[in-house]
């Protein structure tokens, strides 16, 4: 019998073609560990589906497609989470369909969260552009006593958690799945659901795998003007300050002071916020431009 760990990789996708094979094939070659892939595709039109069917057939991998159509990839991997009870296992990973993982990816996370005694992880990332462009995507900087309930840890598809907490994590994704609709990024919630319950999560600044980037981004690298442009819009507009609100729901979070304030929004709480956006966000220029959607009035 294998004494390898057994990792269960939760695989979502949708129209993947022109890179599935890749990703595929950098799960494949994961070095010391007892592998597992669970694969829900959303209702892919291209070649994905066909791929998948192959490749499932020669790996230890299950497609579990409910042949519904999800609409995001936030919804799609909340599926999959909520099936990770029925397949115990030692730890449990996400990937989407478009990166390449290093070899030793799975092996590296599993190392640091037993050495260091914590419950999930994250990494740092290299993205990579096809005109050859590549760029360090650092994630690792020290996280602020709310900055779970504020932003991401960072990629989902670096995420490695500990079988228990995504367990009922999985639990609490089945109960309240009502309100999982509203939440737009299934890795923000995961992080901040993780950190609510006392769980403790580290940041490895070791980039753990290549992240690609095209036209198909959910919502990609923080790279080019066009991007901030878009995040200011989603601040000030109000679905910022909505997001945070539903994940503090979703983690029994309300009773916090800063998700008070940002619920009642009165102008004391506004300054009071802006004073605090250390607490909420680990880079300076993220600080600054919550800092002033704060002050300048974010709409409701």
């Amino acid at each position: 019998m294998s004494t390898l760990p057994r990792v269960l990789v939760l695989l979502a996708t949708h129209n993947g073609g022109p890179w599935l094979g890749q990703q595929l094939d950098s799960l494949a070659a994961q070095r010391d560990v007892n592998l597992r892939v669970l694969v829900s595709d959303d209702c892919s039109t291209d070649g994905t589906l066909a791929a998948l069917e192959q490749w499932c057939a020669e790996q230890p991998a299950e497609l579990v497609s409910s042949g519904r159509r999800f609409g995001s990839a936030a919804a799609n991997f909340f599926h999959l989470l909520s099936l990770v009870p029925d397949h115990p296992c030692d730890f449990v990973a996400l990937a989407d369909q478009d990166d390449v993982w290093h070899p030793d990816k799975l092996c590296r996370a599993v190392e640091a969260i037993r050495a260091r005694g914590v419950d999930a992880i994250s990494t740092n990332v290299v993205a990579f552009w096809p005109d050859g462009r590549e760029q360090l995507i650092r994630k690792d900087q020290p996280p602020g006593p709310w900055n779970h309930l504020f932003e991401s840890a960072g990629p989902g598809c670096t995420y490695v958690l500990r079988w228990t907490p995504a367990q009922l994590l999985a639990g609490e994704i089945r109960a309240k799945a009502a309100q999982l609709p509203a939440i737009g990024f299934h890795d923000w919630l995961i992080q901040a659901w993780v950190r609510s319950r006392g769980y403790s999560w580290w940041t490895d600044p070791w980039p753990s795998l290549r992240y690609r980037q095209h036209g198909g981004n959910v919502f990609g690298s923080r790279s080019g003007w066009q991007m901030w442009h878009k995040r200011w819009q989603m601040v000030r507009d109000g679905w910022y300050r909505e997001q945070v609100l539903h994940i503090a729901r979703f983690c029994d979070a309300q009773s916090l002071p800063c998700i008070v304030r940002l619920q009642r929004l009165s102008a004391i709480d506004r300054l009071v916020l802006a004073l605090q956006a250390g607490h909420m966000r680990r880079v300076l220029v993220d600080r600054v431009g919550v800092a002033l959607s704060f002050l300048a009035g974010a709409r409701r």
